[in-house]
């Protein structure tokens, strides 16, 4: 029972290890998208958390290993792209947090828009 008892404890308090994919080496957008799915799986109560955080996490890396990769220039530093479907996204993420009203989402969606 004592060993039972041990286990159980053990998987309540140890350590999940942490997403092993880099989301430097990917798309911002879709990089930013994988965190905060990543946050919203790993907050709130869990009844076996190590179990839930090693699936948050595995979910994470697949998540950005769906993304695609940035653009990298001849020198080899990687080039953010800055492309209107990447600005919808981050400008969709920035609304879904609640840091801009839908007022200020539809004028800067119409701006950028008409720039296409």
């Amino acid at each position: 029972m004592k060993i039972l008892f041990s286990l159980f404890a053990l998987l309540l308090v140890s350590c999940a290890t942490p997403p092993s994919s880099d989301p430097s080496k990917v798309e911002l957008a879709c990089a930013q998208r994988c965190s905060t799915d990543l946050a919203t799986c790993s907050s709130g109560f869990k009844f076996f958390p190590v179990v839930v955080q090693k699936q948050c996490n595995d979910n994470y890396d697949v998540c950005i290993g769906s993304c695609p990769a940035r653009e990298t220039n001849t020198l080899g530093k990687q080039i953010q792209q800055n492309n209107s479907a990447n600005k919808l996204e981050e400008l969709s993420i920035l609304l879904k947090r609640g840091l801009i009203t839908q007022q200020d989402y539809d004028k800067k969606k119409a701006e950028i828009l008409k720039n296409l």
